[in-house]
């Protein structure tokens, strides 16, 4: 067996190789079976081009999913009384999931209260409803966001909510 290695070091990297070495190089590699002839490619410019164009147009008029990624219209806040009996946060996460894609998102408020209003130094009252937390809701109209409310088990558990839409 010979040894047909041979030292490339001394090559200037900067050179390229002629034309017809690459194409002798794919030559051979097709016929091994290692490159097949882009069908895209084999169809010419213009076609390709045609052929890219149709998609570029395809994903504008129908984008992908994440590019349509609904922004709420609507705000559903939370209320809870002194007869609020409290619920679990695994089964207003369930229904969030039922929910979906109208819920777009949501969070529950941490307590105690923080006041953020300078020179207030009285507490709410604690027989007025407390701020518990809210979900953000992408409903097509009034009449969804209210029918999706009225499901939402805080009320079940004796507290309120209050449905506003999100002005633009």
């Amino acid at each position: 067996m010979t040894d047909d290695r041979v030292d490339l070091s001394s090559l200037d990297r900067e050179t390229a190789p002629p034309p017809e070495l690459e194409r002798a190089l794919v030559r051979s590699l097709r016929r091994a079976g290692f490159l097949r002839t882009k069908p895209l490619l084999a169809l010419g410019g213009w076609a390709a081009a045609a052929v890219m164009a149709g998609i570029a147009l395809f994903l504008y008029v129908h984008p992908p999913s994440a590019a349509r990624s609904p922004s709420p219209q609507y705000i559903l806040l939370l209320y809870e009384s002194p007869q609020f009996r409290g619920g679990s946060h695994s089964e207003y996460a369930a229904w969030a999931r039922r929910q979906h894609p109208r819920i777009v998102g949501g969070e529950e408020l941490a307590q105690p209260t923080v006041t953020a209003i300078p020179g207030a130094s009285t507490p709410l009252p604690s027989d007025q409803p407390r701020f518990a937390g809210y979900f953000l809701i992408d409903a097509p109209d009034d009449a969804a966001a209210v029918e999706l409310a009225r499901a939402c088990p805080h009320v079940r558990h004796g507290g309120s909510v209050v449905l506003r839409r999100i002005t633009r």
